[in-house]
């Protein structure tokens, strides 16, 4: 990732006090999207760390990872497939490929799921998030090969 964008991604983010008492930070990126020059790197940066796996599809939690993905899909000429969480809206009609993931940072268990048959065993994934220190909870995503569901269990 060129110095530049670096600096760029570095003066644009912001920790924010939510002001809840709860004693934590909570991570402000919206100054990455506001930025020209974030906006326009980004996707080629992080797709030149994995354009030599070749993927074939970018899949991405939502909220923010909706905005990531799509610049680095375009970037690889991958297609892009969202990966939603449960219980964050009303469900969707299609059928569902759901998967229990560890707890999150505030300890509560999540499920991600994709539209059924967007993901194939032909596929080549590559999973990006605008925040992810281990990786745990994309890990039992895996089952998204297996027989779709209606809604999360």
């Amino acid at each position: 990732m060129a110095a530049d964008l670096g600096d760029h991604l570095r003066a644009a983010f912001r920790w924010t006090d939510p002001g809840d008492g709860t004693g934590y930070l909570v991570s402000n990126r919206s100054g990455w999207w506001r930025d020209p020059v974030i906006l326009s790197g980004l996707g080629d940066a992080l797709g030149d760390l994995f354009r030599d796996a070749a993927p074939t599809v970018v899949v991405s939690p939502e909220v923010t990872g909706f905005l990531i993905g799509p610049l680095v899909a375009r970037s690889l000429g991958a297609g892009f497939v969202e990966a939603y969480r449960a219980g964050a809206r009303r469900p969707i009609a299609e059928p569902m490929r759901w998967a229990t993931v560890p707890s999150d940072h505030r300890g509560e268990e999540q499920r991600l799921g994709v539209r059924d048959g967007l993901i194939t065993p032909a596929d080549r994934v590559l999973v990006v998030d605008d925040w992810a220190a281990t990786g745990a909870q994309i890990r039992p995503c895996g089952s998204w090969s297996a027989t779709p569901t209606w809604a999360p269990p």
